[in-house]
């Protein structure tokens, strides 16, 4: 559920002419398991891009243009699983 993501620096174009640096975001989430009204449940909390790091995603070239994507803020989700 924790983990880091990494990525080596990338050229954006394909002449290698454009370069974006290389990036590590960190990720951590927390799980909890327990009975509840006679169901196996499971609670869930993930943090993704835990310090709100500003990072080139995905770069290259596709059917001759180049593109950028920018990676996601920090997000937070919760979860909650039930078994019947």
């Amino acid at each position: 559920m924790s983990g880091i993501q990494y990525s080596s620096s990338k050229y954006a174009n394909k002449e290698g002419t454009a370069k974006v640096g290389g990036y590590s975001v960190f990720n951590i989430g927390a799980a909890y398991k327990t009975n509840f009204a006679g169901h196996d449940t499971t609670f869930r909390f993930n943090i993704d891009n835990l310090f709100n790091k500003k990072y080139w995603r995905d770069v290259g070239a596709f059917m001759g243009d180049d593109y950028l994507f920018l990676g996601n803020p920090r997000t937070a989700q919760f979860s909650t699983t039930f078994s019947f």
